[in-house]
């Protein structure tokens, strides 16, 4: 499972979020498992749109967590900053996930219609596979949108199916 990570996009203060509740509490569940499992957790927010959302930090603080700021729609589009209190690092994070030898990603957030649709296109262009939850994505229609016919995304109504998966 060393190869499997879990990215969590925008999902910050100002974001518009129809299923809050419900969205934080899959997540949470996922970092749950994420935190049992060791896995990589990666967190990116873009500029604009605030902090992140509170609820989800003690979870991510427990977890193998690095937090982003991003300055396009897709992840890995154009640079991303990792800033601490010493310094500013700029990279790509294709290099990242390549160091770390990770080749699966779990992709939830918000503006899935956009933010999250792109990172998933790209994920998949490069070679990654992906694991979505309807759940774990601000997903009012509940639709796959072009998801569904790729073959490198495996899609799970529930993150609780998603983690049965996992298990196996």
């Amino acid at each position: 499972m060393n190869n499997l990570a879990v990215i969590i996009i925008d999902m910050q203060e100002k974001a518009i979020i129809d299923n809050k509740r419900e969205l934080l509490s899959a997540q949470i569940n996922l970092l749950d498992y994420a935190i049992k499992n060791n896995l990589n957790v990666y967190t990116f927010s873009i500029s604009h749109a605030g902090k992140l959302i509170p609820e989800l930090m003690p979870k991510l603080k427990k977890s193998k967590s690095e937090y982003f700021l991003k300055e396009k729609s897709s992840i890995f589009q154009g640079i991303i900053l990792k800033e601490t209190k010493k310094e500013k690092n700029y990279f790509y994070f294709e290099d990242l996930l390549k160091e770390k030898n990770i080749s699966k990603l779990i992709i939830s957030g918000t503006n899935k219609e956009v933010c999250i649709k792109y990172s998933v296109l790209d994920a998949i262009n490069l070679g990654y596979s992906v694991l979505l939850s309807n759940d774990l994505m601000n997903n009012p229609d509940k639709s796959n949108f072009l998801f569904k016919e790729q073959s490198k995304i495996k899609h799970f109504n529930s993150h609780l199916d998603l983690i049965d998966y996992l298990k196996k």
